[in-house]
């Protein structure tokens, strides 16, 4: 019974000891993924993957340089005039910019935002993966719509 006590001891050590190990890598990578913007940067590839199109970035640019994501982008503190990009936008926000960047001039017309879609698309001002990904948001749109008609709610 003795020896038993003493192998849980040890093993109980040995698993608050790991577990201390852990904490300290993950707040040491945490510090240094702060500091140096990994997240944003690896967003904002994430983005320009999604959003810029055979070398064409005017998607990406208005996306970028629209006010609402300006806000989630953070001062650098070593260079006040250079943001960093934001680490997390969530995905109402990103729906939000991306709507108000390609859908301006649509006023929330579902046939107008399905034909700027197709425009952009002859244009080669988008990929075709982003055409389906929006042209199945404004399917989907539609839908909740009807819905909504049917059951009665506004």
């Amino acid at each position: 019974m003795y020896k038993f006590m003493n192998i849980l001891e040890i093993i109980i050590g040995l698993v608050f000891v790991m577990l201390l190990f852990s904490l300290l890598a993950t707040t040491l990578m945490e510090t240094i993924a702060g500091v140096l913007g990994l997240r944003g940067e690896h967003l904002k590839k994430a983005i320009r993957h999604i959003l810029a199109h055979e070398g064409d970035n005017q998607v990406l640019n208005e996306f970028e340089d629209n006010e609402f994501y300006k806000q989630l982008c953070a001062k650098r503190w070593w260079s006040p005039a250079k943001y960093r990009p934001p680490s997390y936008v969530s995905a109402n926000s990103f729906w939000l910019i991306l709507s108000s960047t390609l859908f301006k001039d649509t006023d929330n017309n579902l046939s107008k935002m399905r034909a700027r879609v197709m425009q952009l698309s002859e244009e080669k001002k988008i990929s075709e993966y982003l055409k389906k990904i929006l042209l199945h948001l404004i399917n989907e749109s539609e839908n909740e719509d009807f819905v909504r008609r049917q059951s009665g709610i506004k």
